[in-house]
């Protein structure tokens, strides 16, 4: 597990993922993805990503339980 963040998120979020709420992905395995979908030019594009209440500062932990929404 590598989480880039304090230990105050690295506790919360090996809690999560030990309770099963969150899912974790091998690194190795995503960029053989990112390669295939590179490869293959009939993959569904990605559609225009609204960001909301960006502008207000947070702490990292707050960002990505936000993200989970």
């Amino acid at each position: 597990m590598s989480i880039n963040s304090d230990n105050f998120s690295k506790i919360f979020f090996s809690i999560f993922i030990k309770l099963g709420l969150l899912k974790t992905a091998d690194v190795k395995k995503i960029f053989v993805e990112i390669k295939e979908k590179l490869e293959n030019k009939n993959y569904e594009k990605q559609k225009n990503i609204k960001g909301y209440l960006l502008f207000i500062p947070r702490i990292q932990f707050i960002d990505r339980i936000l993200r989970l929404f």
